[in-house]
């Protein structure tokens, strides 16, 4: 029984120096606290701060996606729109520019661009002095899709009742199957952006959106010749 207590003192006595040990490091691990600087506060005042939000969510945001078929139209998330196509999301930008002050765009457009659009608008800190025109050329140069890109995405190009029953911008559809034909470089870019309109369109069951751009066949076919004048500029695919 002796040579056991004996025992338990030295085992216990070795806890003891283990535990002494281990405090003693942590104390001496443990970093100086340092004062640090409370961080700076905004001194924006909060209808400066209300007034850019507003001007942000008009604006709306801008995320490349060239793949999205249904890029021709911005998407509503409850708050704001949301944009993969560069081109519809320029054509919004020069729709804005008239209602909101000169420099609106340009002050909230760095915070509206996201993804990759973000990471080379911030490279280029010489865009934001640039007029919304210059910005607009800059973004399509950019970010216009690849002709491989357009030339899948014009094969999945589609419009259907149920686009027509949601209010999808019928249009804004057209242009896109415009431009994905100039940019895919179909053999007959033209004559496919004709017949796919066409043939789409009038596989809808109550017609409304096919009147949309016309009344009548020469109407349908003048709309699109316009469509398609309008579109070739705006590339410069004449």
């Amino acid at each position: 029984m002796k040579v056991q207590t004996e025992a338990s003192k030295r085992a216990a006595e070795g806890r003891r120096r283990q535990t002494q040990e281990l405090t003693d490091a942590t104390v001496h691990e443990q970093p100086e606290k340092t004062q640090t600087s409370s961080p700076k506060q905004n001194t924006a005042s909060p209808s400066a701060i209300s007034e850019f939000r507003k001007t942000q969510l008009c604006v709306g945001f801008f995320k490349p996606d060239p793949t999205d078929v249904h890029g021709y139209q911005g998407i509503y998330d409850g708050e704001a729109l949301w944009f993969t196509d560069v081109y519809t999301f320029c054509d919004h930008l020069q729709r804005l520019e008239s209602v909101l002050r000169p420099g609106e765009i340009q002050q909230v457009l760095g915070e509206c661009l996201q993804g990759d659009a973000r990471i080379w608008y911030n490279a280029r800190p010489g865009l934001k002095a640039e007029s919304v025109g210059n910005i607009i050329k800059n973004l399509k140069t950019k970010f216009r899709p690849t002709a491989e890109v357009a030339s899948r995405r014009l094969a999945k190009a589609t419009f259907t009742w149920k686009d027509s029953i949601y209010a999808r911008d019928v249009m804004a559809w057209v242009r896109m199957v415009a431009r994905d034909a100039m940019i895919g470089s179909p053999p007959n870019p033209k004559a496919e952006f004709f017949e796919l309109v066409s043939c789409t369109l009038s596989e809808i069951p109550d017609g409304v959106t096919m009147l949309k751009l016309g009344q009548t066949v020469r109407e349908f076919k003048a709309c699109l010749e316009e469509v398609w004048r309008t579109v070739a500029k705006d590339i410069r695919y004449l």
